[in-house]
Formats: structure tokens, C-alpha cells, sequence
């Protein structure tokens, strides 16, 4: 099991029991991987997240270790090259990529929005915890430009973890294992 959400974490509610191998993005030798790769995805100008540099916020230290994908596909690629390959296997991966606070690539952003005015508003759009549970209860509202922006940031978010899931699935192809593995893709809820 390889899990970004701390609301998994083993230790406090038990829903990775049973797995004989737990990787957590958060752990001692993940978190600085997870943490490095969302470093490098995070624009200088952004202000839409409590993570985003020009915010200047402070972040809950797991918000950091959400956008894992890339670790979860190593740490998955590495159980299956030392795994007994005689044996049927479960793997659990579980990827934070959609889950706020998003931070997409300005690439993913560029190849999804086509209009540099639109990037920029999603850029500048506070969509943090707590202006996002203000808009859910009427205490701020999003004009349509600005529910434009932050759904093309969502599609930007959707892209990368979409590119993550094809790597996993090409490691199972490499490895001949794709025709013979149940795939089953889910999510926890949608925006």
C-alpha cells in the first residue's frame, strides 16, 4: 500500500491493515522525495493555495507531501521488482494529485487552459480551506471567470495524475503483467 492522504495513516485508523508493505509520502525516507517534487511544481507567482510561495501562509506539513504521484509510482515500481513474483499480488496506491492544495506544472496548466489570462486568474484565485468552505457556505462568491480558472487548475491537476497512472500502468506492461492484473481506478470524491 503507498498512500499521499494522512487521513490513511495506519497507525491512528487502520485502513492499511493487513498490507505487508506501508509507504507513506510523509515518511522519513519518502517526505523529502514528495516534499522535493512539489518544491519544483510551485510557481513563484501563485497565490491560490496556502502552499503557493506568494502567499506566505503556513501549510500543514503533510499538504507538502500530497502531490506524491511520482513517488508512489517509484516505491510501486521498486515492490514490484523485489516482490516473489511466483505469488498473486494487492497493491494499493493511493495519489492526492486532485486534492487541494493543488499545484500543477505551469506545463499542465498551459497544455489544458488555452487562454494565458485564464492561467493567471488561477494563479491569483484564493481557492485555500478556508475561502473554499466560505464559497460552500454563501460567505464569498466566485465570479464565472474566476470558476473557469479554478476548474482549468483542477484539469491541470487531473493531467498529472493521469500521466502518473499511465506510468504505473506501462510498469506493469514492461513487466507483462498488465494483461494478467485487475486494475480497478477510484476516487474518493470529485469537484
Amino acid at each position: 500500500a503507498f498512500s499521499a492522504n494522512p487521513n490513511l495513516n495506519h497507525r491512528s485508523i487502520g485502513l492499511l491493515q493487513g498490507f505487508e508493505t506501508v509507504d507513506q509520502s510523509w515518511s522519513k525516507e519518502l517526505g523529502p522525495i514528495a516534499s522535493e517534487i512539489t518544491s519544483k511544481k510551485l510557481i513563484e507567482s501563485d497565490l491560490s493555495t496556502e502552499i503557493s510561495p506568494g502567499r506566505r501562509g503556513s501549510a500543514g506539513r503533510e499538504e507538502v507531501f500530497f502531490n506524491a504521484a511520482p513517488v508512489a509510482r517509484k516505491t510501486f515500481r521498486r515492490w514490484l521488482k523485489d516482490r516473489d513474483a511466483s505469488k498473486p499480488f494487492l497493491a494499493y496506491i493511493n495519489m492526492m494529485e486532485a486534492h487541494k492544495p493543488r499545484v500543477p506544472t505551469m506545463r499542465s496548466r498551459e497544455t489544458v487552459i488555452d487562454d494565458p489570462a485564464l492561467i493567471a486568474l488561477g494563479l491569483e484565485t484564493p481557492v485555500t480551506e478556508r475561502e473554499h468552505l466560505k464559497y460552500m457556505v454563501e460567505l464569498r462568491d466566485y465570479s464565472a471567470e474566476e470558476r473557469e480558472a479554478i476548474a482549468g487548475v483542477y484539469d491541470a491537476s487531473l493531467r498529472e495524475l493521469d500521466m502518473a497512472t499511465h506510468g504505473i500502468l506501462e510498469d506493469l506492461r514492461v513487466r507483462n503483467l498488465l494483461d494478467n492484473t485487475i486494475v480497478v481506478l477510484v476516487s474518493d470524491h470529485g469537484e
